[in-house]
Parts: C-alpha cells; sequence; structure tokens
C-alpha cells in the first residue's frame, strides 16, 4: 500500500518569508552563509528515534509521544522555564508507565537539512521504531503475576499522545498496522491490537490548518476515512485551542480551529479545550496549572483501564490468529477409493441420465448438480459410486 505522496515540506512549499513561528514557539532564522562553520557540531539526526523519559516501576502501560511540524522530541513538550512535564511531572503522578518521546524530521526549515520523506514513510518508520522499541525492551511485573502475559512486550497497552500533525504521521501508521491481516507473519499489527487511547493535541482532524493544506485535503480526507475503521475500538480525545498563536511579523492566529480539531471522525471521542495557544498546549510548568491536570485526569483514566480493556482485545485476537493459523495448515486427506458392492445391479438408463446432468456437452452456467431419491435400500449410494468411479479422471475433487 502506498500512502499520501505528499512531504511535510510540501505542505509550506509556498513561498516564505526569512523567519518562521515553531511548535516550540522560537523563530527560525534563515540560513546565512557567512555563518557555517566547516567545524563538526551536533547533527539533528542524533535526536531522531526513541527516547525513553521514564523506564516506570514495574510499567503496565506504554505512554508514546509524537510532536509535529518543525516539533522536536523534547523542546515541543518543555515549557520555558525548562519543564519537560513527560519527564518531570508524569513519572511521579504515573509511576506505573513507561514513558517514550519520538524524534523525527518534521522540519520546514533547516540549516543543515529538510526531510523529503511522505506522511506515510514517517508513519512507516515510526511504527516500525516503536515495534523495535517494545521487542527490544521487555519488563515483567514482579507484582501482579496473573497478567504477567500481557504486561511483556509487545502486548503491553500503549497510550499514544500527539500533538498537530503529530497526530496526522500517528494515524497513518495505526492505518498500516490495521493493514496487516491476521493471518499475516508482520507483528505490526500488534500495536494495533495494544493500542488503549491516544490523545489528540491540535491535530487537523479535518481540511483546515493554516492555508497550506488546503490543496492537500483529499489527502486528510483519505487518512481520516481508513482510520475511522483503524481506531474502532481506540479511545480518542481530542484537545483544541482556545487561543490564536504569535506568528511571524507580530501577527497572531488560529493554527488549528476547534471544527477542525474535533473532526476526529468518533462520535465517542470526548472533546476539551485547554487554555493555551497552539503551541502552548503541550508545554506545562507545575501540577497546580489547570491544563495539566486536565489533561492527567484523562491519562490516569485510560491507564487504570488499559490492562482490562487490551487483555480482551489480545484474546480476542489470539483466537482469530488460532482459527486463521489452524486453517492455513489443514491438509485435504484423500479417502479410500470407492468400492461398488458384488451385489451391485447395473442401471445404464439412470447412469446415462447422471451423465447427462453432471457432464453436460455445453458449458453450464451454473454448477451441474444431480440428486437420486428412493426408498431406503433401492441403491441410490451403490449407484452414485458406480458413477463415480467410471468418471473420477473427469474431475480434480470428489468430496463425498
Amino acid at each position: 500500500m502506498s500512502g499520501p505522496g505528499w512531504s511535510l515540506w510540501d505542505l509550506f512549499r509556498i513561498s516564505k518569508p526569512s523567519s518562521q513561528t515553531t511548535e516550540e514557539g522560537t523563530t527560525i532564522l534563515g540560513p546565512d552563509i557567512n555563518n557555517l562553520s566547516t567545524s563538526k557540531a551536533k547533527s539533528k539526526t542524533d535526536e531522531f528515534g526513541f527516547l525513553e523519559l521514564a523506564s516506570g516501576t514495574d510499567p503496565i502501560v506504554d505512554i508514546v509521544a509524537i510532536h509535529g511540524l518543525d516539533g522536536h522530541r523534547e523542546k515541543t513538550w518543555t515549557a520555558e522555564s525548562g519543564v519537560l512535564w513527560l519527564r518531570d511531572l508524569l513519572p511521579a503522578d504515573i509511576p506505573n508507565a513507561r514513558i517514550l518521546v519520538y524524534g523525527y524530521d518534521a522540519d520546514t526549515r533547516s540549516r543543515e537539512c529538510v526531510s523529503t520523506q511522505t506522511i506515510y514513510q514517517h508513519a512507516d518508520k515510526f511504527v516500525k521504531s516503536l515495534l523495535r522499541q517494545r521487542s527490544d525492551n521487555p519488563r515483567v511485573s514482579s507484582v501482579l503475576p496473573r497478567v504477567e502475559m500481557y504486561l511483556k512486550l509487545p502486548q503491553r497497552p500503549i497510550i499514544f499522545i500527539a500533538h498537530s500533525l503529530g497526530g496526522i504521521v500517528l494515524k497513518q501508521a495505526l492505518i498500516v498496522c490495521h493493514n496487516q491481516s491476521r493471518g499475516s507473519t508482520s507483528p505490526l499489527r500488534n500495536i494495533l491490537v495494544s493500542t488503549h487511547a491516544v490523545l489528540f493535541f491540535g491535530t487537523p482532524h479535518s481540511d483546515s490548518i493554516l492555508q497550506h493544506l488546503m490543496e492537500h485535503s483529499p489527502e486528510l480526507e483519505n487518512i481520516q476515512n481508513l482510520y475511522i475503521s483503524a481506531s474502532e475500538e481506540i479511545e480518542t480525545v481530542l484537545f483544541y485551542e482556545v487561543y490564536e498563536t504569535p506568528i511571524i511579523g507580530g501577527r497572531r492566529q488560529m493554527i488549528v480551529p476547534r471544527h477542525s480539531a474535533t473532526a476526529g471522525g468518533d462520535r465517542h471521542a470526548t472533546e476539551e479545550a485547554l487554555d493555551a495557544d497552539h503551541c502552548e498546549m503541550v508545554k506545562f510548568t507545575s501540577r497546580k496549572q489547570t491544563n495539566y491536570s486536565t489533561i492527567l485526569s484523562y491519562i490516569k483514566m485510560h491507564v487504570e483501564g488499559a490492562m482490562t480493556a487490551v487483555t480482551k482485545k489480545w484474546a480476542t485476537e489470539d483466537a482469530h490468529r488460532a482459527v486463521d493459523d489452524q486453517a492455513s495448515h489443514e491438509v485435504v486427506l484423500l479417502k479410500p477409493r470407492l468400492v461398488v458392492s458384488r451385489n451391485y445391479v447395473d442401471r445404464p438408463e439412470i447412469q446415462s441420465l447422471i451423465t447427462q446432468n453432471l457432464l453436460p456437452d455445453t458449458h453450464a452456467r451454473h454448477q451441474p448438480r444431480c440428486i437420486l431419491h428412493g426408498i431406503g435400500g433401492a441403491g441410490k449410494t451403490q449407484l452414485a459410486m458406480n458413477w463415480i468411479r467410471e468418471h473420477e479422471s473427469r474431475y480434480e475433487l470428489l468430496k463425498l
């Protein structure tokens, strides 16, 4: 399956001024050729991939965060005070969760390089990296032995946190998983089965984000339509911004309006406003902050329900896989050659009628059928077996 053919860069390929506001609220200036240095500096690629912010105490859930355009796996979630709430606040409030952040090249401007990967390629890399992360870091609870098998990776429940267009990448990733059949040897489906909840922060689910997505709205709509099916058993929370975000030129703009941030397609999804702009809605300075208390209540609720829900989903999944596996290994055993009784009385006229019905001279539009009926002991079975013996070379498979 091929995904959307447009890259993150394509979304902003129209003419740009020399600076812009990123998701972190900082300003990126255009490259200054006079200041370029040949000395080797730390590459931005060093901060791609997964980073574990908290290992958790006997973790029963993985909390996975993914940023959006011009984002960063740590800076996106870090307030000006330096508080990275996923590392500095959340682990103490939810100690039995492992917390991961994911970084990828979402830059629309960079002195180093700008990625040309499509949304699909970003999503595919994200989900495969997550699969490896969960496979390479197994931890089993020592205090809950009766649910031990569901604490093992790769079956541990997952709660995703996605900001802005990171939500689009996440939705495409879950679609990739959904497209794997139960009988497939690919383990990507494990991610979908283990996903319990998704918290979207300012994600544009419909065709409205700035002006630059308008020409790509069909791709957004396609992802959304496919995601509705993939997310049938996933709990969803849709957070939307209340305030406009400062942009270039001292102006302010609503980056993702409420109607776009809440058009997730799930009629059972919960919608919640956050008193912040697009960048600040994922940055919290303390536990006393109202917005933090709001999102924490949702995370706690879903952590508490994750084990029961995902255990049930895996039980259903395993049952389906067992049936599919059994069907794929079934062998058709040939029956022994039919034996006609020595007392069989030949009935050439009836056999001729059977032949006319089952082996017509002209091509039949429907499968030929013939029904033998008569009183018990009249010799129906022997007649049928005799006819089969005489004509078995005309058939590839005989079912009795």
